[in-house]
């Protein structure tokens, strides 16, 4: 191996320290000792290699200056060597030398003598110095006319024009705008990827973890440690919580001893589980392979983590659930994922609430990622509200604080978490225990390409453990429940406020409805929760990502709601005058255009046939085929008697209100049977496919239009998306899962599906406002249901979505292309 290109061996500096000036003279006098001794530096090693960037931290009176002056020769050792390899550039001081006098062009000449430049290299170099430090015209005025931030510039730029092979730099950009200090920070960082090597300084520990594989912490002159970067780098940090107090609160652990099921390195160590798992060995190789090698690594097994322990609450474990609720060390971009975080309160329990605050860094840059934190006051809350929300946390003797977010944010990579405990004060940071840089893990976007950071809002839950249980259930957060004053009758005015009568005071939502036992759609996966919209709770499939109201309407909820003011106001008093005047009269529905395609598909070869509308409403649909197909019989197959007359009084259309399994009673049979729009109304949508399915001649052909609810709706929009509207909406389906619903019935041989329509998600679903809404019930005076805002937006919220829908309309192509449409259309024929 070739020798380092620095090696500090044994380095010790002494200074002499007098009282004061006095002492000095009575010490000379007297030919006493009249000063103490102060060790700046003692017994310091350590080697840069050559091409190495090597950072040093420590605070202010560790040595770090010392260190470096005696390096580059300002000082003399007391004790011990130092050896350099190579043409040495320091900026310890910037400005070192500056005449005040002189000009800024003068100074350059004068500077660059100092760093060691010729004449001729300095001439050479003048002009791309000048045009670095920004000074432009006032280069030629005196520099003492300079602010700081110019005098920094200056001399920064003078500094860096040096063509040194180790390059030395102590805290040099504590001057200078904002924009100057990142143009510093570039051309430090080309430096540090031209293969020189950098000695660097910095408090900003961030800063070395991006440019810097090791790192060396001084303290008090001595070196407290010297190692991997991300490994010192969360001592330091841990050491600096803790120095608030006179007392330490520090205590080592080993990565061994940590509740894992994967004791490995990097981001293959799984999170607080207390078994391993049976592809424990596969996450580990997996995690090993794709690991960048750039940047700090996690500390190898049996490294010790320094952990801050103030109590009396303290962490028992900490556990990263993926979006199928197992734990583990990965988790998928846009998926949701969930933190559980055990705890235990040693000793009498403080008053207050107990807080978290959780933070996310890339791992090979400890670039900050997201945060989130109970203990300050949010921006819907106020100092009168601060203790009434759910995010403060009754105290416990014991307990597991749970954390759903609601979808993962990050682009792919290897990221690493920080936990701690503390009382909900505002503006506190002093924490019970805190867990510092701790938990690697890794994320994974599924091929997507997209992610970025941002604030999360997770649904927190607490559940208190009795003193003497020894294991704690977390079950899903509770969210706004649908509760309001009971009204009478003729006081129901909007479309919420008759859900809520039918639902909850007459139907006993929640615990009054049933629930599915298995995914109603594929049969065989569990449901997990998923989000609440209008305080209905959504879950979804493990298996096949079906989304579903559960628990679900018992049939006596769902007749009441479909002959309930709104759904019949609707046909009387807006579509019924709609459909008179020759309008489209369900404007709710797909559109007419891709309803007269698939007339026209199914049929143009036939020239009869009997066709079948499944809850047609007033017979839009129904009549459309009518009209195009005259040669065919088509029945209307609804369930709102009111529908049913409108239907006979607008368009003489046969009418039945018998289900699926009375027309099977019949024997009646069908060439085609379509539903528009009705499937996700359906909380067993097996049974209906299967059921009218088996009405259909040999040959006959299945149309099912559907809401989509794709991949970025499912993650992202969620209570937002418009194609949800809990209790009429129960089912929800993506291209996959429609396909597979049809494929299990075992009935068709071929199924097609297509999407249509704009774009399924918006930039807009971002911003939770579906809460914010209700609905008119149409009257004679006000037909038309209006939409009404119930909760004002705010400022911050308004202009965001302002630009969002700016922005929506020229990514709609995108979104169109790559996650769907608005509607499924699926079309499948039965075997002959």
């Amino acid at each position: 191996m070739s020798a380092p290109a620095i090696r500090v061996a044994n380095l010790s500096k002494n200074f002499e320290v007098y009282d004061s000036p006095r002492e000095i003279a009575l010490e000379i006098l007297s030919r006493k000792k009249r000063h103490r001794i102060f060790k700046a530096l003692d017994d310091v090693s350590f080697d840069v290699e050559k091409g190495e960037v090597l950072g040093i931290i420590g605070s202010n009176g560790a040595g770090k200056s010392t260190l470096l002056k005696i390096i580059t020769g300002v000082l003399d050792p007391t004790d011990g060597s130092v050896e350099i390899r190579g043409k040495v550039t320091a900026i310890l001081e910037l400005g070192l030398g500056f005449n005040m006098e002189y000009t800024g062009r003068e100074n350059i000449k004068l500077s660059g003598l100092l760093y060691g430049m010729t004449q001729a290299e300095i001439d050479r170099k003048l002009d791309a110095i000048i045009d670095f430090s920004g000074l432009g015209d006032f280069i030629e005025m005196p520099i003492k006319t300079y602010s700081s931030g110019m005098f920094a510039r200056l001399a920064f730029s003078i500094a860096t024009a040096a063509d040194p092979e180790i390059l030395i730099i102590d805290e040099a950009l504590a001057a200078g705008d904002a924009m100057f200090v990142q143009k510093c920070l570039r051309r430090i960082r080309e430096f540090c990827n031209s293969g020189r090597t950098v000695l660097l300084v910095s408090h900003g520990t961030g800063l070395l973890a991006q440019l810097c594989k090791r790192v060396v912490w001084l303290d008090k002159g001595k070196l407290k440690a010297c190692g991997p970067a991300l490994s010192v780098i969360q001592q330091y940090d841990m050491a600096a919580h803790a120095g608030v107090d006179n007392q330490s609160w520090l205590e080592d652990e080993s990565s061994a001893k940590l509740p894992t099921a994967v004791a490995g390195t990097g981001a293959a160590a799984e999170i607080a589980q207390h078994e391993p798992t049976s592809n424990s060995e596969d996450l580990a190789a997996s995690a090993s392979a794709t690991a960048a090698d750039v940047g700090p690594a996690p500390p190898p097994e049996g490294e010790t983590k320094k952990i801050l322990k103030r109590g009396p609450y303290f962490i028992e474990s900490v556990e990263l659930l993926d979006a199928s609720g197992t734990p583990s060390s990965t988790i998928t971009t846009t998926l949701p994922f969930s933190l559980r975080v055990k705890y235990r309160c040693e000793g009498p329990i403080p008053a207050g609430t107990l807080g978290i605050a959780i933070a996310v860094n890339r791992q090979h840059d400890l670039a900050p990622v997201s945060q989130w934190f109970t203990q300050n006051i949010m921006p819907n809350e106020t100092r009168e509200t601060y203790n009434d929300t759910s995010a403060r946390i009754r105290p416990s003797p014991k307990g597991t604080i749970a954390m759903d977010f609601p979808y993962t944010p990050y682009s792919a990579g290897a990221y690493i978490l920080s936990i701690g405990l503390l009382a909900n004060e505002p503006a506190n940071w002093e924490f019970y225990e805190y867990r510092h840089l701790f938990y690697p893990f890794n994320v994974d976007d599924s091929g997507l390409g997209v992610g970025a950071p941002v604030f999360f809002r997770p649904f927190l839950t607490h559940v208190p453990q009795p003193e003497n249980c020894k294991s704690t259930a977390v079950v899903s957060a509770p969210k706004a429940a649908l509760a309001t004053k009971k009204l009478a009758p003729q006081d129901i005015t909007t479309l919420r406020e008759e859900i809520i009568s039918i639902c909850v005071d007459e139907g006993g939502y929640p615990h009054d409805w049933p629930s599915h036992k298995s995914c109603p759609c594929c049969g065989r996966g569990p449901l997990k929760p998923a989000f609440r919209k209008f305080g209905f709770e959504h879950k979804q499939c493990e298996a096949c990502k079906f989304v579903c109201v559960d628990p679900y309407p018992p049939e006596k909820v769902v007749e009441e709601l479909y002959k309930g003011q709104y759904y019949t106001k609707v046909r009387e008093l807006f579509e019924l005058p709609r459909a008179q005047q020759g309008e489209d009269s369900t404007p709710f529905s797909a559109p007419r255009e891709l309803l007269l395609d698939l007339i026209e598909r199914h049929t143009r070869k036939k020239t009869n046939g009997h066709w079948l509308d499944v809850g047609g409403g007033i017979g839009t649909y129904a009549n459309l085929v009518k009209q195009w197909a005259p040669s065919w019989e088509v029945t209307l197959n609804e369930f709102n008697p009111r529908s049913l007359e409108i239907a006979d009084e607008l368009y003489g259309i046969k009418t039945s209100a018998n289900s699926a399994q009375e027309l099977l009673q019949r024997a009646e049979k069908f060439d085609v049977i379509s539903s528009v729009m009705v499937l996700e109304h359906i909380s067993d949508p097996f049974s209906f496919v299967t059921d009218y399915g088996r009405l259909l001649n040999p040959g006959g052909v299945l149309i099912t239009i559907v809401p989509n609810m794709t991949y970025l709706t499912s993650a992202i929009s969620r209570g937002s998306s418009a194609s949800l509207a809990p209790p009429f909406h129960l089912s929800l389906f993506n291209s996959n899962n429609l396909c597979l619903i049809m494929d299990r019935t075992g009935l068709f041989n071929v199924v097609t599906i297509d999407d249509a329509g704009p774009p399924a998600f918006s930039l807009l679903h971002h911003i939770s406002f579906g809460d914010k809404w209700d609905i008119s019930i149409p009257t004679i005076a006000v037909p038309q249901p209006q939409g009404i805002l119930i909760e004002p937006y705010d400022m911050p919220t308004s202009l965001r979505m302002n630009a969002l829908a700016e922005a929506d309309e020229k990514m709609g192509d995108y979104f169109a292309l790559n996650d769907g449409r608005l509607w499924l259309v699926a079309t499948a024929t039965v075997k002959v």
